[in-house]
């Protein structure tokens, strides 16, 4: 149970948070673990869907160097949805400064690990996924952070 606490966690810290550009459109999870839940590469005409997805398959392991306190690191990848506006150049001022923030967000206040599970969180260089469409023009951009997640088991 102390991953799902922890990725639960952090989908309540990025969608109380508030972007900075475009506050009417917050971050929004649509891929929640609920087993209802449609793949974010199916979810178009918005910005800001997100999800937090196993990141390159890796499992949770033990953290070495945390000697004997049970903690663990688990890796994942926050992943949010940008659709293509007709402004490109607005496209890449809100994903630069969305990046940023989700960066601060992750990073977080002082995790109560009794509460959260969670110890840390080390966000890595967020990249950019272009998703296309059938024809092969750029539907979307697909944002990715991935994060390490130190945890109590």
């Amino acid at each position: 149970m102390a991953i799902r606490e922890a990725i639960s966690q952090l989908i309540s810290m990025i969608e109380a948070s508030t972007p900075p550009s475009d506050i009417d459109h917050g971050f929004v999870c649509v891929q929640n673990a609920d087993g209802m839940s449609p793949d974010i590469y199916e979810r178009s005409g918005n910005i800001r869907y997100f999800d937090i997805d196993q990141a390159d398959q890796l499992l949770p392991m033990d953290d070495a160097d945390a000697g004997l306190s049970g903690r663990k690191r688990g890796f994942r990848t926050v992943r949010v949805r940008y659709d293509i506006p007709h402004d490109m150049g607005l496209l890449q001022n809100i994903v630069s400064e969305d990046s940023a923030h989700l960066i601060d967000v992750l990073k977080g206040p002082d995790y109560i690990p009794a509460l959260t599970q969670i110890t840390t969180v080390i966000p890595r260089a967020p990249s950019i996924e272009i998703l296309y469409d059938q024809e092969g023009a750029v539907l979307a951009w697909l944002v990715k952070i991935p994060i390490e997640i130190l945890f109590k088991n």
